[in-house]
């Protein structure tokens, strides 16, 4: 919002309804002390911007290994893991596939045990195969535009929301590219071809 106003010039009145916050909290954030991990983001947020605008072919992998010796920052893994083990311990008797793509994080051998501690199976794309992760990317974008994009949610109607709309995707959503069919007659459809 703050960028919208200073290079677009749209007024902090238009905005906050858009966002959804009173102006007196988005003034009170505008001017709030920064906290430590607010300074060291923007730290990392800028070098990675001067990075990337001195070689736009660089990826992630590149990106982290100059952040490292050009600018003394270590990234690490914690997010990914303390996620992780947040699932794993609130569903101690889940045991699903985990698909991911390539990230470094998921390629580590340290991931790699957490997975098989946890009785998880791994799945990940192909190396330069980035097509395999193609059909849950498209899901996740058809899930956004139809019920995300423009709603606000608590975290246990997001919840609720998702599962309602896996369930509606796969048995109630017809789908042109599958015959006029749900993702599920196609599944029952192709499994009795099969028998």
């Amino acid at each position: 919002m703050k960028i919208l106003h200073e290079e677009k010039g749209y007024s902090i009145q238009d905005l906050c309804p858009l966002a959804h916050i009173a102006r007196s909290f988005y003034y009170k954030w505008l001017n709030h002390p920064k906290s430590q991990h607010e300074l060291e983001n923007e730290k990392i947020s800028a070098a990675i911007q001067q990075i990337y605008t001195e070689h736009s072919d660089k990826g992630h992998r590149r990106i982290r290994d100059d952040l490292e010796k050009d600018y003394g920052i270590l990234t690490s893994n914690k997010l990914v893991f303390d996620t992780f083990d947040k699932a794993v311990q609130e569903n101690p008797n889940a045991h699903p596939m985990l698909h991911s793509d390539r990230g470094y994080q998921y390629t580590s051998r340290i991931f790699h045990k957490k997975l098989l501690d946890a009785g998880l199976t791994p799945s990940m794309s192909r190396v330069g195969r980035c097509i395999d992760n193609g059909p849950m990317e498209g899901f996740w974008g058809i899930l956004k535009r139809e019920c995300y994009y423009g709603h606000t949610f608590s975290r246990e109607s997001l919840f609720s929301t998702i599962e309602n709309y896996i369930d509606y995707y796969n048995n109630r959503r017809y789908q042109h590219r599958l015959f006029i069919q749900t993702p599920m007659q196609a599944h029952v459809s192709a499994m009795n071809r099969g028998a």
